[in-house]
Parts: structure tokens; sequence; C-alpha cells
């Protein structure tokens, strides 16, 4: 189920498919930025600022590798063929640094040539539990950028994990330890994945109140608390389609999206979340939301107000929280900026929403609904329609787990994700590990029963569209 915005560069090839593009002239300064084809002038090795990446590309393949300090590694989905990289990148004059865009063109990463590859990388690594604490503590340290944010005292999380490590202790413990530091960072975007003793394992951080009283209840109930969840979100789904839209509205994307009007004046607009909308392989997420945008504005043209619910959103692509945010703007509008944490001297980078002239659009009233359960890219959708006058946000704040998830392997093979990434609103504020405050108070989902309080919270938005 789609949830969160995992992110490792090269995973699919097709990803590098989006490269920069800019303008430049021949008496551009050296560190100034062309946009070229010709792959034969990056081939070398490459360090990116920030994120913790070596790319070595070579007369007609690359690899990619993870490096920290004396680790580096390189999974089977790190290399491909030059060829498949067929599209231009950003030069740098001097030659010296190039960018590219990975999966989202209003962002870029650059990598500066580096003299050889390290050593380290593709060498054989020690994977004890004293080892993989090592790597484990270096990646904290050097890409994690929110300890001062979330209050959190690292240097003595780490020491406390380190003196419960022993070369001698099984995967089990050892991922306990681990599991144990990673929830006490509290971050929805920090987890660690790893197989022990065969069984898939999953050790997170910062689940929000809601899914934290789902639990509580679930164990309570004795029922097993990832499928109480479930169980709460089909509940969620059934709501919005036959109490909030009388079964008289649309629901579609693979079942993450419902649209409608609530009575005969005010739509209504919902998104789970902001990927998988794709049922098949020959359907495409961002052509799927265009069409869903296309009918919804149609059905909302003579509403007094449209409501748009991300109150149980799992997050996704950043690129479709744009493509929706726009059909609410009469004109270009800087929508958040962001930049790396773990980059020294990294610029913020704008995002835009940019409608169009002939794109159907509905520019009157636009109440955004939230909650602790909307996160990652549900709360980038938030960003960019705040940033947009016609837009009231109400309900509760968001998660505040904004950032990009870095995914780094660690020696034994398990994998920890991060966040490393600052997002900053149109106004240059972040959010960051205390979620999104709404302008207007409303509470979503009951902490008695989280089954309750979603239908009463629309409601009185709607009573508030009705009012304006």
């Amino acid at each position: 189920m789609p949830h969160i915005r995992p992110f490792h560069p090269f995973a699919s090839l097709a990803a590098v498919a989006f490269l920069a593009s800019v303008t430049a002239c021949q008496t551009a300064p050296p560190d100034s930025y062309r946009p070229s084809e010709d792959f034969s002038l990056i081939k070398g090795v490459w360090a990116s600022e920030g994120y913790g990446w070596v790319a070595d590309i070579g007369a007609d393949q690359f690899r990619l590798y993870d490096r920290i300090g004396d680790f580096c590694a390189s999974g089977e989905d790190d290399a491909g063929a030059l060829e498949d990289l067929n599209s231009p990148y950003d030069l740098r004059n001097d030659g010296e640094a190039f960018r590219l865009i990975f999966d989202d063109p209003a962002y870029k990463y650059t990598f500066d040539r580096l003299d050889a590859l390290p050593v380290a990388c593709g060498a054989e690594h020690p994977a004890g539990p004293r080892d993989v604490f090592a790597v484990f503590d270096a990646l904290f340290r050097t890409h994690y950028g929110f300890f001062d944010t979330r209050h959190v005292d690292w240097d003595a999380l780490s020491a406390a994990a380190r003196a419960r490590i022993d070369d001698s202790m099984s995967d089990e413990a050892l991922f306990g330890v681990l599991s144990e530091t990673v929830a006490a960072v509290d971050d929805g975007h920090v987890s660690l994945i790893g197989v022990v003793d065969g069984e898939r394992e999953r050790g997170r951080s910062g689940q929000g109140k809601t899914n934290q009283r789902l639990t509580e209840l679930a164990l309570e109930r004795g029922v097993e608390p990832r499928s109480y969840i479930n169980e709460w979100r089909e509940a969620y789904k059934v709501e919005v389609a036959e109490t909030l839209l009388q079964g008289q509205g649309v629901t579609t994307g693979a079942g993450w999206i419902r649209y409608g009007m609530i009575g005969d004046d005010v739509g209504y607009l919902g998104f789970m979340t902001m990927t998988g909308y794709a049922e098949t392989d020959e359907e495409d997420s961002h052509e799927i939301i265009e069409a869903v945008m296309d009918d919804a504005m149609a059905r909302f043209k003579d509403a007094r107000a449209v409501i748009v619910d991300l109150s149980l959103n799992h997050g996704g692509e950043d690129t479709i929280g744009r493509r929706i945010a726009r059909r609410f703007a009469s004109e270009k509008t800087l929508a958040y900026s962001k930049f790396a944490a773990d980059a020294p001297g990294a610029e913020p980078q704008a995002a835009y929403l940019r409608p169009t002239d002939d794109m159907a659009r509905f520019l009157g009233p636009v109440y955004l609904v939230t909650s602790d359960h909307t996160v990652s890219a549900g709360e980038i959708l938030t960003l960019s329609l705040r940033a947009l006058p016609n837009v009231t946000h109400v309900g509760e704040a968001t998660r505040g787990a904004l950032s990009d998830i870095l995914s780094k392997p660690l020696p034994n093979g398990w994998t920890l994700n991060l966040s490393n990434e600052i997002y900053l609103d149109a106004d240059g504020r972040h959010w960051e590990g205390v979620g999104i405050p709404p302008e207007i108070a409303i509470a979503v989902f009951s902490q008695d029963d989280p089954f309750t309080g979603h239908v009463e919270a629309i409601s009185k938005v709607v009573a508030l569209a009705r009012e304006d």
C-alpha cells in the first residue's frame, strides 16, 4: 500500500529521464551550468552534495554507491547501461560538477567530480553487530536533519544503545536495540527494515496520536494492530462514499480517490494517497490525476465551495500534489521550497504551481482538511494549497514528517530510512517535527474512538462553507 516517499536514485532507470535544463551562453562564468546530452563529458567518479551517494560512470555502464566513512555499498538495482541515460543533464562550465533530476522536475541533485573511486566502494565490509551499529550511528550523525527540531539528544541515545551492543548478540537482539533507538527519534520517516530469522521485520517511529490510539484499542481487544488500522481505513472509505457523498460520488485511482457533491452546493475531493492510482501497467498516476481533476472541476463549477480532504493521507509524490493544487490557483504561485540539510551551503530550490489558461479550475473558496494522519506528500500538498489566497486550512495539525526518505544500507543487508531534507512553506517557515497547524481548529478523529469524528468534522466544514 502506498505510504511514504522512500527515495533512492537509479532505482529505476526511467526516473533519470526527467533531467534538468537551463539556459546558458558562451560567456557564462565557470560556476554556471549548461544543458548537455554528451555523456562522455561526465565519465568518471562523482560524489553527491548531501545524500551520501557516489556515482561511477564508465564508458558504457554506471553504478551508484551509498558511502558513509569507510563503508561503501552498491545494490543490484544501482547499476545500468549508460545508453539508458538518454536525456540532457546540466554540466557546470568548468566540467567539475553536474546536476540532474531523478523524480521531480522542481528539484535538482548536484554531483561533484572525484579523482577516483573511493577504495571502500566495492570492498568487503565486516558485518558484525558492532560494525552494523557503527554505520547506523554514522548515518544518523551525517544525514539526519532534525535532532534539534525533535529535541533528540543523539549523543546520549547513541551511547545508551552502543552499551548494549555485543558481537555475540543475535540478529533478533540487535534488531531490537536498533528499533528502540529508531522509535526514540519519533519521526514518521525514520524506520529500520531487515530480515530476522527468515522474517521481514520493521522498526518504526513517529506514528502519530491516532495510530497510537488505534494500536492501544487493538491490543485492548486482543486484535493485531495492523489489521485493526486497516479496518479503520476501510471504514473511512465507506463513510466517505456512503455517508458524506450518499452513494452519488466517484471512487477511482485504485480506490484512493473519492469525490462528488455534498448536497447540491459543496464539492468534496478526498485523497488517501498522493500516488498508486494506476491499476494496470498501462496506466499512469499522473494521467489519472489530470482526468480526475478535469471531471471534478466540471462537477464543481457551480459549487459555493470545495472541500479538499487530506485527513487520512499516507503520502506519495510531490508532483501529484502540485498537479492537484494548481487546479485551485489563479496564477503562477510559489508552493514551497526545499534543500538538503546534510549538504553544507545548500540553497532552497523553489517549486511552483503553474496553472494554464486552458486548464479547468475552481477559484472559489476551498477548505483544506488535515489531521495528524496527514503525512509526507500529503503535507507537501498542504503547503501547496496553503500558499493560495482562496484556501482556508481547517482541522488538526499534520504529522510533521515532510522530508523525502533517504534509504541507506547497513553492512548486514538491513535498511535504515532517514529524513534529510528541509521543506519551507511559501513564507519560508518549516514545520518538520511539529506539523502544519490549521487556521481553524476542528477535531477530526475522536481519541476515544478514532472510528468516529470524521463525518462530524466534515459537517462542520460544510457549515462553514455555507455560512461564508
